[in-house]
């Protein structure tokens, strides 16, 4: 009988012993890709970038890089832009009742510009004459 328990004792503390040295070996699951394509280590940047060059269908004209904008063109540009700026400030500044901006007809570039002040609102008609196509600006007045 003795002996029976103990053989009965030895086999539950080696269950014991097996279930306890087996969570000793269990670690908390980590995913990591290993495909440099799904993200991965940092390390694979320029992996990643060549592969993307190589899928690249759109290529540059050779014609868009060799057309520079003269100097006279480059102040042509800016200096519409700067006038068409004021325009519009003095268009929100009125809008605003803070200044007023005079009435008529501003010729920039290639655009047509009629300001029309409302008793209500204040009227833009934008025109591109080169092209034919109009745009229509109302702003009331607050």
């Amino acid at each position: 009988m003795k002996m029976k328990r103990f053989a009965r004792l030895i086999f539950i503390a080696a269950i014991f012993i097996l279930l306890i040295r087996t969570t000793d070996f269990a670690s908390e699951l980590i995913f990591q890709f290993k495909d440099p394509s799904f993200g991965g280590s940092p390390l694979y940047g320029s992996y990643l970038l060549q592969q993307a060059q190589i899928q690249d269908k759109f290529k540059e004209s050779l014609t868009k890089k060799s057309t520079q904008k003269s100097l006279v063109q480059q102040f042509q540009e800016s200096l519409a832009r700067q006038i068409m700026y004021q325009i519009a400030y003095k268009i929100v500044k009125q809008a605003f009742g803070e200044t007023e901006l005079a009435a008529g007809t501003y010729q920039i570039g290639t655009y047509l510009i009629q300001v029309t002040p409302l008793s209500d609102r204040l009227t833009v008609h934008i025109t591109d004459t080169a092209s034919g196509s109009e745009t229509v600006i109302e702003v009331p007045y607050y």
